[in-house]
């Protein structure tokens, strides 16, 4: 983790996840869209083949997507997202973003991939937590 955007969109997809997985719990989701941002599909079931190759799949053909995977959290969070406009994860989060989001965390300022170009929202990312 490098940036407070990656926080705010962790954050944003574990309460989507618990929402609409129920009973309390953050389940693995993936969220599947079409080009102009609307949601096609949201599954928390592991696919045949498994998430690794669904997700390789997705990221390959540019389709739309973002993957949120608490495999073990809260020690390890997995998030990543293809093609995702920046309005769309506004709407997902509730709020928008704001500048400082994009800047790096100095803490961490050597570790994880970094913004091209800087300061700037990434349509396409992946963090782990």
């Amino acid at each position: 983790m490098n940036f407070p955007f990656e926080w705010k969109v962790c954050e944003a997809a574990g309460r989507l996840s618990q929402l609409l997985a129920g009973h309390g719990r953050k389940g693995t989701m993936l969220i599947i869209f079409n080009r102009e941002g609307a949601a096609l599909s949201v599954t928390f079931e592991r696919p045949e083949g498994g998430w690794h190759v669904l997700t390789n799949q997705l990221r390959d053909n540019e389709v739309p997507h973002i993957f949120y995977d608490p495999f073990d959290a809260p020690e390890y969070i997995w998030l990543a997202w293809t093609g995702i406009a920046r309005t769309t994860m506004e709407r997902l989060m509730g709020r928008p973003f704001e500048a400082a989001d994009f800047e790096p965390l100095h803490t961490h300022s050597s570790r994880g991939p970094v913004l091209d170009p800087p300061g700037n929202y990434p349509a396409s990312w992946g963090v782990m937590f």
